[in-house]
């Protein structure tokens, strides 16, 4: 029965082709995963051993007067007070610090070995044109090229904003019309990646001498369309701003229209 509707759907041209990757896209894309699974587990570790110094009355920012905590400041002030420890206590703190040393060294493995594949001839033309833009660093290039996959599949940057998560949710009925939050149903790991990206599209319209260098050797075209994008979300942020929209709404709002030029961007380079 769903064989003979199959075969009625394609006769009458009303299936959508998909986007399988291939095995080696796949693997690429666990490598930059997996990072990301580890990066989260060092941030609930470090919660966790917070959290075991709080209830054992270690107070870093109380007895140092300092602002944050993980700096080269903190950990020598936390290893000293561990070495005052015995029994239970410190064991606990020495299994816990251990595990965190060995997740640095492994996600330090996963971005060396991340860099080594973005400097692939596979990979790198696309890198390079998305390091011409503000706030995309190699890891968060990697990250959106294997996530977004083959770009040409998308014929419209809607259809990756709507792939990513970030269409705006909508009720209406009749003459109302009433606009929602983003959907997120879509890929997280390109929502989160265009986010990240967009915290200081505020920021005035000059380049940092490490992106005014990386450009120099780059497609005119590629760093036209990163120019475009960095005046188009500063102007959107600061009339959203001075609209009084809260700033991580800003950022969201701004993300979306950054994946637009994302997605230009792949199909200069691709």
């Amino acid at each position: 029965m769903d064989a003979n509707k199959m075969a009625k759907y394609y006769a009458n041209g009303l299936l959508t082709t998909i986007y399988v990757p291939v095995e080696e896209d796949e693997h690429d894309r666990d490598l930059i995963r997996s990072r990301s699974f580890l990066v989260d587990q060092r941030k609930d570790l470090k919660k966790h051993i917070l959290s075991t110094c709080r209830r054992n009355n270690l107070h870093y920012k109380q007895e140092q007067n300092a602002k944050d905590h993980w700096t080269a400041k903190h950990l020598s002030w936390l290893i000293g007070e561990i070495n005052k420890l015995s029994g239970a206590l410190r064991s606990t703190f020495d299994f816990l610090m251990f595990q965190l040393k060995k997740l640095d060294e492994c996600i330090s493995d996963f971005e060396e070995k991340i860099k080594e594949l973005a400097e692939t001839e596979k990979y790198k033309k696309k890198k390079d044109s998305l390091n011409c833009f503000r706030g995309v660093s190699t890891l968060t290039a990697m990250t959106l090229i294997t996530e977004i996959g083959d770009v040409k599949r998308f014929k419209h940057p809607r259809q990756l904003t709507s792939y990513a998560g970030l269409d705006i949710a909508e009720y209406s009925s009749g003459g109302k019309e009433k606009k929602l939050s983003i959907t997120k149903m879509g890929n997280r790991r390109i929502r989160t990646a265009a986010i990240e990206s967009c915290q200081r599209v505020d920021k005035a319209n000059k380049l940092s001498k490490r992106l005014a260098e990386h450009r120099k050797h780059q497609d005119a075209k590629i760093i036209d369309v990163a120019d475009r994008c960095i005046k188009r979300l500063r102007k959107k942020s600061n009339n959203l701003l001075e609209a009084g929209k809260h700033k991580n709404k800003v950022k969201v709002a701004c993300a979306r229209e950054f994946l637009s030029f994302i997605w230009e961007a792949l199909h200069v380079a691709a």
